[in-house]
């Protein structure tokens, strides 16, 4: 959020009118990536550590011990560059989310002050199509990224032999829907949460200029 903004208004600076969705989605598909990259490792924690959650939960014995094990095992079995295993799901999805995030709420928010002037109203909205943009746009990567994570080629129980053949076993095995599956449960997750996090953050804003003003 933080890089977006910057290049964002670095770039509104130097644009003699206000920046279009193809050109904010840009700069969000930027920050997004390298933002991203540089926290893919931390993914790789969780996704392995919750896999094994669900061994535990099946009877079997857990690959790893705990986060330190699965964060010193896997660069000393697997070698350092797994610990980016499932990177390219991963920028992938960022830029989507990113998309649906910072693009897509900017030029909302633009649009929902236009129709009903500045005010809690407008962020509602907003903040409402948020949600359902990123659960549309991320959907599909978010569902490769945690299946090359269980099982991509550097994992304990390998299914998917590289990020192109865990994309064509998705779908065929049903379609367009084996990768909106998720769909669901995944708006469930992010509608409450960006309507929350972009109200609590314009409420911030405002404070913050109140400040300044006063």
């Amino acid at each position: 959020m933080v890089l977006y903004r910057t290049i964002r208004d670095l770039a509104q600076a130097t644009a003699s009118e206000s920046l279009s969705l193809l050109a904010l989605a840009g700069l969000a598909m930027l920050s997004g990536a390298v933002a991203q990259f540089i926290v893919s490792p931390l993914d790789l924690f969780k996704i392995r550590m919750q896999a094994d959650g669900r061994r535990v939960k099946m009877g079997l014995k857990p690959v790893y011990h705990g986060l330190w094990d699965i964060m010193t095992s896997v660069p000393k079995q697997e070698g350092f560059k797994k610990l980016w295993a499932g990177s390219t799901p991963n920028v992938i999805r960022a830029c989507c989310v990113n998309i649906g995030d910072q693009a897509v709420y900017d030029v909302a928010k633009r649009t929902s002050n236009e129709l009903f002037g500045q005010g809690v109203l407008a962020q509602i909205l907003a903040s409402a199509i948020t949600g359902v943009s990123v659960s549309v746009l991320a959907c599909p990567a978010d569902t490769i990224r945690s299946k090359l994570m269980n099982n991509g080629p550097s994992s304990p129980q390998p299914l998917h032999k590289s990020f192109r053949d865990c994309v064509v076993s998705t779908w065929r095995s049903g379609g367009i829907t084996a990768f909106y599956r998720a769909l669901i449960p995944m708006y469930m997750r992010e509608a409450p949460y960006y309507l929350i996090m972009w109200n609590t953050l314009e409420l911030l804003n405002h404070f913050r200029k109140v400040a300044v003003g006063s």
